[in-house]
């Protein structure tokens, strides 16, 4: 079952991925994803949250998804993958190969810095702040984010 939560402020569409993928499914969120393009002019970057790689309920399911990406590869501009699975971290690198999107993956307790590398204009929603009222000789750094040379 997929949870879709299109936030139009933001421009972002989350989905959440909690049992296998059926066919429904991926008709279901195409079709929101569809027709959010077509009231809104606008391409939803996606945040993509599972604790698994989940996976598809038959043969149907899995030929739907890979229709979706076909088709939408080139529009959307970023996905922002979320989960502590080790697998995501393989299919991070063979998927940018694939389309045209940036795709990022961060931890599962990072679901609010994926929102947000996914909101941002940028490419570089990260920040170095010093962390003040400590002893004159410590220096202290809080670090949030997607720090990148340009920031």
């Amino acid at each position: 079952m997929l949870q879709i939560d299109i936030r139009p402020r933001e421009n972002i569409c989350i989905v959440t991925a909690e049992d296998r993928l059926s066919a429904d499914d991926i008709k279901d969120f195409t079709t929101k994803v569809n027709e959010y393009i077509t009231e809104t002019d606008q391409v939803p970057n996606l945040v993509l949250h599972t604790k698994a790689i989940p996976h598809w309920a038959d043969f149907d399911a899995l030929r739907k998804h890979l229709h979706f990406i076909k088709d939408h590869h080139n529009l959307i501009k970023k996905v922002a993958i979320v989960s502590d699975s080790k697998l995501h971290w393989l299919a991070k690198s063979v998927v940018d190969h694939f389309v045209g999107a940036k795709v990022r993956r961060f931890n599962e307790d990072s679901i609010e810095d994926a929102v947000a590398s996914a909101q941002a204009e940028d490419d570089h929603p990260g920040s170095i702040v010093e962390i003040e009222g400590l002893p004159r000789d410590v220096v202290g750094i809080d670090i949030k984010g997607l720090i990148t040379s340009q920031v």
